[in-house]
């Protein structure tokens, strides 16, 4: 009797641990009482080893754990010949006779492996499903765990899936009924996809159920769909998750026929197919048709924001493909203004489509719309050909910041090419004096400096005065970062003092805050230039008090006073008084120049009495550091 043994049904008693032997008892009582089962009892062996499958027991071990590392059970469940492994754990199974079976389910150290019970009873049930049956249900019983039951439904479906559809649907644990229910409709979906339409929405694996609705797509007639949409759609039973599997069905539907498709979702509810699913099925109909699917979503714009962003893409692919021009641009007279621009865009014409696209584009009035759309071009322009990219924008976007920022990333998008200085010279001849003339010189120069430092810093000092220090200073700053060692040797053979300073600058700082003012101090206090000496310790200990106040502070006590440690003082009072204002005004009173030090001190004093006037004051009052004058000066006129 399928689906019963020892007069008790699968899912109405709890499973307790029983004598193994039990499955041979019910193996004895059900198949080997069929004397004519002869195929059961056959010797097979393998025609490429030799073995028999007894012979292949240590074999059959080792490619269940193999299996397991490549995907196990759902790659048995789904069929999918995933490397060599599952292909030889079947093969091992194929030589399998019922009296092999037999012995293999009553091995204890085996029958655990999920893996291997379902190519075991994959087997099994291609030999007789009854018997294959009974086995599942005694092992189930005493052990709770549902393996095998892909493989058994599986193969059993493919004998009589009636049969084997009848047996799931009597499973009253809903988890295994499920798991059962997919191993069914996943064997039969090409040979029965009636049974599979039919039943779909029973399923409540998410994942599964989305392939098996792809795969049942190829099977039915696109007459079918619409309905099979609309039951998909309405569908709110237990977990189902109706907008992905409805993608699903509508991607292939868009591919057999994309006009019945989009007919259909436009025949919906507002908000009944979720913009994702949209945009999912709505590319696969601009990607094939670009111009039909514009002209069918034309009506719809104005009431779907996805079918809008997806219309402005396929407008695109349309315009680019050539051919119909005119058509293209007069549907967007008419349409147009309903369009977006996409946000998320992955395709961009190239070489001549984008040039007469450009063109195109400059015929149509002057707007957000127009200007988005020949920045989306210009975008696609600037990965294929920046150059040309570069002097379309000059031509057609208008000024202001959008199109230096554009200018800019063009310029580091040909620098990083390989051509870091034919990208300097081009911002230099062609874009007139200003920030994004800066902006672009800095972004070749940035790239300049990974790769040519010497040659870069050489090029920058030869730059108009404007330019030349900005340049020297993304130099100096990218360098510093890469190579800070290597600055630093360079300072003691470059000439130029700007160049010097803006270097010194810019290395002393990155040896301070990322490794730490220790060993580089005694190298700053020994360069042989007063004025870079000075620069290289204030920037030293700008990087350094930033990293650590405790230790940079400490250092400030090994410095001769001068101008010198007067520097790195001002350096570390402005840092240090962003946690601890008492210690920062301490510093600032060891400033040895009078003027400076009034300065420092001044300010840091105001800066507090702003935050906190309370602290402030009492701090003021009771210094007795503070020179009388500079406490009433603080005290009457405030921050």
């Amino acid at each position: 009797m399928i689906g019963y043994i020892f007069g008790t049904q699968v899912g109405t008693s709890s499973p307790t641990r029983g004598d193994r032997g039990r499955v041979t008892q019910t193996i004895d009582s059900h198949a080997l009482s069929d004397s004519e089962t002869s195929i059961a009892n056959q010797a097979l062996r393998d025609p490429r080893t030799g073995a028999t499958f007894a012979e292949s027991h240590e074999r059959l071990l080792d490619l269940a754990r193999s299996a397991k590392k490549v995907g196990g059970v759902p790659y048995i469940l789904e069929r999918r010949r995933h490397g060599h492994s599952h292909l030889e754990l079947e093969r091992i199974f194929a030589l399998a006779s019922q009296e092999d079976l037999i012995a293999f389910f009553a091995e204890e150290n085996v029958t655990d492996d999920p893996i291997i019970l379902s190519a075991a009873f994959s087997r099994f049930a291609a030999i007789s499903p009854e018997d294959a049956v009974s086995v599942w249900e005694d092992l189930f019983r005493r052990s709770g765990k549902p393996d095998g039951v892909h493989g058994l439904v599986g193969a059993w479906a493919q004998l009589d899936s009636s049969a084997a559809e009848r047996w799931v649907d009597s499973l009253e644990d809903s988890k295994i009924r499920n798991e059962a229910l997919a191993a069914l409709f996943t064997a039969v979906v090409e040979s029965n996809p009636a049974l599979v339409e039919r039943r779909i929405t029973d399923l409540e694996e998410i994942e599964v159920s989305m392939d098996l609705i792809s795969r049942l797509g190829w099977q039915l007639e696109p007459t079918r769909f619409s309905a099979l949409a609309t039951r998909i759609l309405a569908e709110n039973r237990g977990n189902w998750s109706n907008q992905n599997q409805l993608a699903a069905l509508l991607e292939v539907w868009a591919e057999r026929d994309s006009t019945a498709m989009f007919a259909w979702i436009l025949d919906q509810p507002a908000g009944g197919v979720r913009d994702h699913v949209v945009s999912r099925v709505a590319e696969a109909g601009a990607t094939a048709d670009p111009a039909a699917f514009v002209r069918a979503i034309g009506p719809s714009l104005d009431q779907n924001p996805a079918l809008a962003e997806m219309a402005g893409k396929a407008w695109m692919t349309w315009l680019a493909g050539g051919g119909d021009d005119d058509a293209a641009m007069a549907w967007f007279q008419s349409h147009g203004a309903k369009m977006k621009v996409p946000t998320r865009n992955n395709w961009y014409p190239a070489g001549k489509a984008a040039e007469r696209v450009l063109e195109r584009l400059s015929t149509l009035p002057d707007g957000e719309l127009t200007q988005d759309f020949t920045r989306m071009v210009l975008d696609g322009l600037a990965m294929s050909d920046p150059e040309s990219a570069l002097r379309h924008a000059l031509e057609r976007m208008p000024e202001g910041r959008e199109r230096e920022v554009f200018l800019t990333s063009t310029v580091h998008n040909i620098a990083q090419r390989g051509d870091p200085g034919g990208a300097l010279e081009w911002a230099v001849a062609n874009l007139p004096a200003g920030q994004g003339q800066i902006d672009a010189v800095g972004a070749a120069m940035r790239v300049w400096a990974g790769n040519q430092p010497r040659v870069a810093v050489d090029r920058a000092m030869k730059l108009p005065d404007l330019l030349r220090d900005g340049a020297l200073g993304t130099v100096a700053y990218e360098w510093s970062q890469r190579s800070p060692d290597q600055v630093a040797a360079y300072l003691t053979g470059v000439s130029d003092p700007a160049a010097k300073k803006m270097l010194a600058r810019n290395a002393y700082f990155q040896f301070g805050f990322r490794h730490g003012g220790e060993s580089y101090l005694g190298q700053a206090l020994v360069l042989p230039d007063e004025s870079i000496k000075a620069e290289a310790v204030r920037a030293l200990f700008d990087g350094w008090s930033r990293a650590n106040l405790e230790t940079s502070g400490a250092a400030l006590k090994s410095i001769d006073p001068g101008p010198v440690r007067d520097g790195a003082i001002e350096e570390f009072v402005g840092n240090a008084a962003q946690t601890d204002r008492v210690a920062a005004l301490a510093w600032s009173l060891e400033i040895e120049n009078p003027q400076k030090r009034r300065e420092v001190t001044m300010q840091q004093s105001r800066y507090w009495l702003f935050s906190n006037r309370e602290a402030a004051t009492r701090w003021i009052e009771s210094s007795e550091s503070l020179p009388a004058e500079w406490k009433a000066e603080l005290l009457t006129k405030g921050p």
